[in-house]
């Protein structure tokens, strides 16, 4: 007397009509995620057959605790499917209406987000990158999204981009409009300061922009939209880094390998960030047209205190540099981390102990103190408290 029912996409619809108690559906929705997670032989690209794992997400409503309607049956189903696979998938949940309730905030944040980008209510603020030698010279700024808010608050990304990610369309405008302030505020500074040395910028693309095939393609039109058409399309990228996630890379390498060197043909570099908190893998830093590493700020927190942050970091920069790539370290916050990181080897920095992200109207007072050179207190803290820092 059951019923199972393809109702479109990957989505499938389980009707139980003899249960008794919530235990029942539970042994059933085991029973399904056990069959569904054995792995099926699929021919690969050599014609050999290769291990393909699905995990299934399951959401269950009840009849008459959750609904009486069929089609609201579904509809809270549907939403607890959700949260099962935001959890990481292959299990289930059972339908609350504290879930509904996080729906709703969900829908809620999305549609304020889509009018914020329309109305164009966020703002990048700029996290300056030094050189780790003398004199911390300033190699650029990392462009982070910020989203004010009317009662004075501003949201950092962590608030939002869970949500924007969950609509393809949703993150696809937010990286467009990112892409487009980065353009135009470059051409403010370079109008504004023309004596100011290169200086790179930095933007994080997510997880769900580089799942979509023609990332090159939509990067560029992005940039050649905000150039207003009075600057050839490749030049806007010229001083433009790219920071992606390594998880990211290992999903299809050939596709990485593909998309990253279409963005360097447009002039941009490719930044590896958080290395070392993914799916480390050699292979891709050997493969892959990478430019250079951010190490995670959780390998630096304690990097002058425990051998085994310093021995990974170590091995991290000279396996990058033995490969030509360059090397960053995020989260710097004192003396003793700046001194370790120069002794090791490290090429650049950024963190709050040398400058908090600011938004783009500090940037100009900010490069005159590092002209001046008043941005060295850290750096003369470092070279006092280890004596691990020496003039180069």
């Amino acid at each position: 007397s059951d019923i199972v029912a393809r109702i479109g996409g990957d989505e499938f619809v389980v009707a139980l009509t003899g249960i008794q108690e919530e235990a029942d559906a539970a042994r059933v929705a085991l029973q399904l995620v056990e069959g569904l997670s054995q792995p099926f032989a699929v021919p690969g690209r050599q014609g050999e057959a290769a291990p393909v794992y699905l995990t299934p997400s399951i959401g269950i409503a009840l009849f008459p605790r959750d609904a009486h309607q069929p089609t609201e049956l579904l509809r809270l189903a549907d939403i607890a499917m959700y949260h099962a696979k935001g959890e990481g998938g292959a299990g289930w949940r059972f339908y609350t209406p504290a879930m509904n309730e996080r729906v709703l905030r969900r829908i809620e944040l999305e549609a304020r987000l889509r009018d914020a980008i329309a109305q164009d209510r966020l703002v990048l603020y700029y996290q300056p990158i030094h050189a780790l030698t003398e004199g911390l010279p300033l190699l650029g700024f990392e462009a982070l999204l910020r989203w004010p808010q009317a009662d004075g608050d501003i949201l950092p990304p962590a608030a939002f981009m869970p949500v924007a990610e969950q609509s393809a369309e949703l993150i696809e405008a937010l990286g467009r409009w990112v892409c487009g302030a980065v353009v135009h505020q470059r051409r403010r500074w370079q109008a504004q300061h023309p004596d100011w040395p290169p200086l790179t910028v930095s933007i994080d693309l997510s997880a769900r922009q580089f799942d979509r095939e023609g990332l090159a393609e939509r990067v560029r039109d992005a940039f050649a939209t905000a150039a207003d058409g009075d600057t050839p399309a490749t030049l806007p990228l010229l001083g433009i880094e790219f920071e992606i996630t390594e998880s990211v890379m290992v999903r299809d390498p050939l596709r990485a390998e593909a998309e990253l060197s279409r963005l360097r043909e447009l002039g941009a570099h490719i930044a590896i960030d958080d290395f070392g908190t993914g799916y480390s893998s050699l292979a891709y830093l050997k493969h892959l047209p990478i430019d250079r590493l951010k190490i995670d700020r959780a390998f630096v927190h304690d990097l002058a205190r425990d051998a085994d942050d310093a021995a990974i970091v170590s091995a991290a920069v000279e396996l990058a540099h033995r490969l030509g790539r360059s090397v960053v370290a995020e989260g710097v916050e004192d003396a003793q981390q700046l001194a370790a990181l120069h002794t090791i080897g490290c090429d650049a920095v950024q963190g709050f102990g040398l400058a908090r992200p600011m938004p783009a109207h500090q940037v100009g007072a900010y490069v005159q103190r590092v002209a001046r050179g008043e941005h060295l207190s850290l750096w003369h803290a470092a070279r006092q408290a280890a004596g691990a820092i020496a003039v180069t």
